[in-house]
């Protein structure tokens, strides 16, 4: 519902880490570069956690090679 929510009103509703990961993973399945990024940018401004940076990094490989996704990955490493 997020992603929706996001792909209309461009806003989204969860701004807790793992939810902001739960959607840029729906994103990326249902390719929606616009919230992809988002997210990406969102993620590293919350206070992050080991639990963060190790999901982060545990992101598939497909995921993880988009550059919208890159800045994410970086703050995690």
């Amino acid at each position: 519902m997020d992603l929706l929510k996001f792909m209309y009103c461009k806003t989204l509703s969860t701004t807790t880490p793992t939810g902001l990961l739960d959607v840029l993973m729906d994103a990326d399945k249902f390719e929606v570069a616009s919230c992809m990024r988002y997210c990406s940018n969102e993620m590293p401004k919350q206070q992050v956690i080991t639990k963060l940076a190790l999901l982060s990094l545990d992101l598939p490989l497909k995921i993880q090679m988009v550059g919208a996704v890159q800045p994410l990955i970086y703050a995690a490493r």
